[in-house]
């Protein structure tokens, strides 16, 4: 009985699993921010090829500085995957934001702007120290959907 005790307490066990394509770790922020993966989205998107698209790492970063957020949208270098690409907001379409009080729950009126290479949104109330981001978008031709969660510092 003893030897049974001292075989299970010793013993471990592992479950293989696979799907990941991309590393466990993946490269810090090139601006600072948070970073949340996209999903990609197959209802409503035929205009693209899924296969491709599906293989494509798109993520969005988002930081709070000066009284606004900023989106920035990234791709996974898929030979190395040690570095982002910033990539080019115009190739996007149909981008809708919408931030959320993540304290209470409310959706805040806010205005997206496309600035350079980053979308920012001006943030008016200044009790609010916690956003979440939800974005919703389609990039050659992909449709493609977030959730960045944002704290001010």
């Amino acid at each position: 009985m003893k030897s049974l005790l001292i075989v299970l307490m010793f013993s471990t066990f592992t479950f293989a699993h696979e799907g990941h394509d991309i590393p466990g770790a993946i490269p810090p922020a090139p601006h600072g921010g948070v970073i949340s993966e996209a999903k990609h989205m197959h209802h409503g998107s035929h205009d693209h090829d899924h296969h491709e698209a599906s293989k494509r790492e798109i993520f969005f970063e988002g930081r709070f500085n000066n009284n606004q957020i900023e989106i920035y949208a990234l791709e996974l270098d898929s030979k190395t995957y040690k570095t982002f690409t910033t990539l080019d907001n115009k190739k996007f379409s149909k981008f809708n934001v919408k931030v959320i009080d993540a304290r209470k729950k409310k959706t805040l009126d806010t205005d997206v702007k496309l600035v350079k290479k980053h979308w920012t949104i001006k943030i008016t109330n200044n009790r609010v120290r916690r956003f979440f981001v939800d974005i919703h978008g389609l990039y050659d031709g992909a449709k493609y959907k977030a959730r960045i969660q944002v704290e001010r510092k």
